[in-house]
């Protein structure tokens, strides 16, 4: 054993010959120690394969992907990635569809192995051949992502494709299919047939994220008013927050870029957050229990969560362009951070004021079963004031210059009125609002509006520091 275990070029030749084996396990050990010679060659320099033993190699690898033995095909795949990188751009382009049709007509079971491989192929291919191979890689995942295939050949496919734009979105052999690309994303947020799951929406999400980054500002304008309108004429409110959260992730990655269309975007993203559904309180979430049944509160709640991590990301990313929206923003969040239907702050402190020590032990008790433990579980109000929240700081970090805006707009007295937040992440939340406030107004006072940048550095170092105590 230790002799086979020798990673010479010499033993390349018998190598290919026991990959051919009869015995799975002296398969498995050919093409674990060729992994081996192969890696080799990046410490010795000198050391290559001629174009003869090249395809031989090449060919006796790929061979391998249609083994009997998983064990053998997943340790082939890893032979692939150490491959590619010592082969031809010919053999190279070979290895790729190869790989790339196993992830879409493979075994099932091995499919995330393929998928390994094949995102470990995008990273290592040569920038000279880069554009060749997306080329030819992604023509076959579109193919696989529009079949109407199982969940697991989208996902995976999906996931290859995100791989394939960080590395080569911008190539110029990458720019044609960009619009396929975006029309066939756009297609999995919203369609109906059974292969097209949350995991397949969340996996398209991510790809049109990517792909706005690379994508020229006239198609960037078209995919943004494509998920508006969508958003405007649909009328299924899961479909809704598919849309609204691929808005708040193509923020997220293109910034300024947005700001043109963000005159488009808020009253949309308001409409999901009218500060008039805010109010209410646990009497009144339970007589509409009956009208609103809890997937579609839940549903609805999901929604207003994402316009939030949007708003949060607008304020960010376009400080300028949002300017004129902030009182709106700061509005909406100022409403929704109080947004706790199914529990009520006032029976808290009515029970305080009983006079019968036993009788207001029972009171707060039953009040905390029957306003907070037995909806606890299924309650997702606190995901909507933790973002309300969060969308807020954005907005203190923003007028962090000049505070005035939102000193007027009464955020500390809301703030310090959110202090009883009974959900910890979110009082948590809502203190180191506060305190940034209060931080960003004192190193504006004394520096009279000037050097405040500096000032927004120490700032930070006592945030982070703060956060760490928390």
């Amino acid at each position: 054993m230790p002799a086979s275990r020798t990673f010479d070029r010499s033993n390349i030749p018998s190598l290919l010959e026991k990959s051919k084996d009869f015995d799975k396990d002296e398969r498995y050990m050919a093409v674990s120690d060729l992994t081996g010679v192969l890696s080799s060659f990046e410490a010795n320099q000198g050391a290559s394969l001629d174009a003869s033993l090249e395809r031989r190699v090449c060919a006796a690898v790929l061979q391998r992907l249609d083994d009997t033995s998983n064990d053998v095909q997943s340790v082939a795949v890893k032979c692939l990635g150490v491959l590619l990188t010592r082969v031809s751009d010919e053999s190279a382009g070979t290895i790729c569809d190869k790989l790339c049709a196993m992830v879409i007509q493979g075994k099932e079971e091995l499919r995330d192995v393929y998928g390994i491989g094949l995102k470990k192929l995008i990273g290592s291919v040569g920038e000279s051949s880069g554009g060749r191979v997306a080329e030819r890689l992604v023509k076959r995942l579109l193919g696989g992502v529009q079949q109407d295939n199982e969940v697991g050949v989208k996902t995976e496919c999906l996931d290859c494709l995100d791989c394939l734009l960080l590395r080569f979105g911008g190539k110029p052999e990458m720019v044609p299919y960009h619009s396929q690309i975006m029309s066939t994303a756009l297609t999995q947020l919203t369609s109906k047939s059974p292969s097209c799951t949350p995991a397949t929406q969340k996996k398209s999400t991510v790809v049109i994220a990517t792909l706005a980054v690379v994508v020229s500002d006239d198609l960037l304008f078209r995919l943004v008013q494509s998920l508006l309108r969508q958003i405007t004429e649909g009328k299924d409110d899961a479909n809704a927050n598919t849309l609204v959260k691929a808005v708040c992730k193509i923020s997220t990655t293109v910034g300024y870029r947005l700001g043109k269309q963000l005159p488009q975007i808020l009253p949309i993203f308001l409409q999901f957050t009218s500060p008039s559904e805010a109010g209410g309180s646990a009497a009144d979430s339970d007589a509409d229990s009956d009208a609103e049944d809890d997937n579609n509160t839940e549903k609805k709640n999901s929604i207003r969560e994402s316009c939030f991590s949007g708003f949060e990301s607008f304020v960010s990313r376009c400080p300028t362009e949002i300017a004129p929206h902030l009182p709106k923003i700061i509005e909406v969040c100022l409403a929704y951070m109080k947004f706790d239907p199914n529990y009520s702050y006032d029976s808290d402190s009515d029970a305080g004021e009983d006079d019968d020590d036993d009788d207001d032990d029972e009171d707060a008790f039953d009040d905390y079963s029957s306003d907070g433990n037995d909806t606890d579980d299924d309650d997702s109000s606190w995901k909507v004031r933790s973002s309300a929240v969060l969308a807020l700081t954005a907005v203190i970090d923003a007028c962090r210059t000049s505070p005035g805006l939102v000193w007027d707009a009464g955020v500390a007295d809301e703030l310090l009125g959110r202090f009883k937040e009974r959900e910890e992440s979110v009082r948590v939340a809502v203190v180191k609002a506060y305190t940034r406030l209060v931080r960003c107004s004192v190193a504006c006072a004394a520096a009279g509006g000037a050097g405040s940048s500096a000032g927004g550095e120490d700032m930070d170092d006592v945030e982070m520091k703060d956060a760490d105590e928390s």
